[in-house]
């Protein structure tokens, strides 16, 4: 589902009666542990990318920080304020037209500086509300690589399951799963 299931569960939690930023760290948290066992299942298709593994994972754990210390430090009303204008333009970038003809594989793995602005801003998003930037990651990921949707897919559960661990993190440090009233 790539993030798609966030939205989902998350509007169901807040049926259920939680307040928007706990339903949201509730959803993370849980995002974590399936990225565990998506990453472990994904290890064939990492193989040959850890030049990029580790450069955007340092640039998802950032973001992931960054949009976790923003979550946990404004006020819920701010965010259940801006999650739906989210989750509008998140929706809004499946229409980005894209080239049908598909770019050969980086060589290198080495990830350019417009990539890495790419997985720092769609980090930041999902370490603040990680409702469908699996999604936004994964398309990212197969414009600007060039890889196949299964290598692709495997590097998206990587940088991804890195950025809601951050967030979990930021939430247990800070001995909150709230943002400030």
């Amino acid at each position: 589902m790539t993030g798609l299931a966030s939205l989902i569960s998350y509007p169901a939690l807040l049926a259920v009666g939680l307040p928007p930023v706990s339903a949201n760290v509730s959803n993370t948290v849980a995002l974590v542990f399936s990225s565990i066992g998506s990453v472990g299942g994904s290890r064939p298709e990492l193989v040959g990318q850890r030049a990029r593994a580790r450069q955007l994972g340092l640039v998802a754990v950032a973001g992931g920080l960054a949009g976790g210390l923003l979550l946990l430090e404004t006020p819920s009303g701010a965010f259940a304020l801006v999650v739906p204008w989210m989750i509008g333009l998140a929706s809004l970038t499946v229409l980005i037209p894209r080239s049908p003809a598909r770019r050969a594989p980086s060589e290198s793995n080495r990830p350019t500086w417009k990539l890495g602005v790419g997985v720092l801003l769609i980090a930041v998003y999902g370490g603040y509300f990680g409702a469908a930037a699996g999604v936004l990651l994964l398309g990212l990921l197969l414009v600007a690589t060039g890889e196949s949707l299964p290598r692709a897919n495997a590097m998206r559960n990587l940088l991804i399951g890195l950025a809601n661990a951050t967030l979990r993190w930021c939430s247990w440090r800070s001995g909150q799963s709230v943002g400030r009233p």
